[in-house]
Formats: structure tokens, sequence, C-alpha cells
């Protein structure tokens, strides 16, 4: 079947197909216009669905899983946040000149005298 559209020709396959449940599903789908042209009725094709949704299906292709795209695009978004701080942070670190060591004691714990008291060895 073809349908106009715009001046273009739409080539669409109908097709059926059983769901795990036994239900009859019924599709449509479009298509290039070669593969209408080498389709015959009764030819075996793949149909995608979604998992708990049979309803949801396309011809021959694997459907989006929004989902998962979304939170990958938004994961990359926060990563690449973080690896631009990481930089612009050791950038500054790197830019300062006769940057000091923080001091520490030489000794955990050692003991000292009063607050004052020198001691010469």
């Amino acid at each position: 079947m073809s349908s106009p559209s715009l001046s273009r020709t739409r080539y669409l396959i109908d097709y059926q197909f059983h769901a795990p449940g036994g239900e009859l599903i019924q599709g449509s789908d479009s298509v290039t216009a070669s593969s209408w042209e080498r389709a015959k009725a009764g030819d075996r094709v793949p149909i995608y669905y979604r998992p708990g949704d049979a309803h949801s299906n396309a011809l021959g292709r694997p459907l989006i899983n929004w989902d998962a795209f979304i939170y990958a695009l938004i994961g990359c978004l926060f990563g690449s946040v973080g690896i631009i701080g990481e930089y612009c942070i050791v950038k500054d670190l790197l830019s300062r000149p006769n940057a000091e060591p923080a001091r520490h004691a030489k000794h955990f714990g050692e003991k000292r005298g009063k607050p004052g008291a020198r001691k010469r060895v």
C-alpha cells in the first residue's frame, strides 16, 4: 500500500504476529521503495516490540530505549563537568609559583614543653 505525502510516495507494509501471550497483533510500518517491491504476501519479516507491550512494535529495527538514552546523556554531562572541574583545579595548582608544601610535625604525638619554652640541643 502506498500513500502520497507532500508529493512523495510512502511505502507501507502491513504485518501481523502472535505476542508471547498468544494475542494476534497487527501493525504497519514504512519501508524503502526497494523493500516494498521485494515484499510478497506471506513473507517472514523481523518484528521488534517492547517487552511487556507488544502493541508498541516496529518492522525490522529495534525500538530505542529512550530512558536509557536520556540517563546515559545525563551521565555524560555530569562526567564532562567533573573532568573540566578537575582540569581547572590541577591547572590552577600547577600555575602557582613556589607553592610550599603543608608543614607537619616530624613525629606524631611528640612531647612538648610549656608554651614558649625552648630547649637547646
